[in-house]
């Protein structure tokens, strides 16, 4: 079943390109975000930012270089922005276009299917709050260890992180596709991750290491700064905007795929 998935993930795109122009979108969405925040201290944006920034970091990042240190994490907020109000709807949409071609159904228009997820939209709100809520907090107790070597963070991190994404694996899956009510599908949803935990962490194993190790280079910024020049995090950010929406365009289709699975099975 596992090793089926990544044919499998390929063979929806295959058939259903809206897919692939579903995730464009967003990553055309946050290179726009990007490219607002590195503008963020010129005289186009200033008026909107600069008291921002001021305010909360300090003036010293509205200039150069420093405003390169500063411009990953504005745009870690940006990018949790466009994930709680567009990414959650893409991943939806994905998802109901996923089950039609898996279960060999008519294929669900774009509009029907925006319209059937944007019922749902607030369930999927809650969901996506408390996963992140949940996630944040505990690589916030990993990061408390400062006297940890970065390899020692790094495995927790990633030993955190894969054990969460299997474990919530399939609550977008179950409550965008199932009719019951909500907490219902939340159950459903975490039984069958729990049920089929060491399947889901296998087809999750690569794509989120890949996603921790970036999430780790971004951290480092003032590390690349120095080895090559403060212009290479915006690089960084840029590369790092396209293997979030691939590796999140697999994850999405690799999951709901495997939940359609072991739910017919069930």
């Amino acid at each position: 079943m596992v090793q089926k998935l990544p044919a499998g993930h390929f063979s929806v795109l295959s058939k259903n390109p809206t897919i692939l122009l579903l995730f464009l979108v967003l990553a055309l969405i946050e290179f726009a975000a990007l490219l607002v925040l590195f503008l963020a201290p010129s005289e186009l944006f200033s008026s909107l930012f600069a008291p921002v920034i001021r305010r909360f970091w300090g003036e010293q990042f509205l200039h150069y270089p420093e405003n390169f240190v500063l411009l990953p994490k504005l745009f870690t907020h940006a990018h949790f922005v466009i994930v709680t109000f567009i990414g959650v709807v893409v991943s939806a949409l994905v998802i109901k276009k996923v089950e039609g071609d898996v279960c060999g159904s008519e294929s669900i228009s774009i509009l029907a299917a925006a319209g059937f997820v944007l019922r749902k939209y607030f369930k999927l709100f809650i969901i996506w709050i408390a996963m992140y809520a949940v996630s944040r907090y505990a690589v916030t107790l990993v990061l408390l260890q400062e006297t940890a070597s970065i390899g020692y963070r790094f495995g927790m991190i990633y030993g955190v992180g894969i054990l969460l994404h299997s474990f919530f694996a399939f609550l977008f899956p179950s409550v965008v596709l199932s009719e019951g009510k909500f907490l219902k599908s939340v159950w459903e949803g975490l039984f069958l991750s729990i049920k089929n935990f060491f399947c889901v962490l296998l087809v999750l194993a690569v794509p989120v290491a890949v996603l921790i190790g970036f999430s780790f280079i971004k951290s480092m910024t003032r590390f690349y700064i120095e080895l090559f020049s403060p212009e290479s995090v915006l690089y960084v950010l840029m590369v790092g905007i396209i293997v979030s929406v691939m590796v999140d365009m697999f994850i999405t289709t690799a999951t709901t795929i495997l939940f359609l699975q072991v739910r017919k099975q069930s």
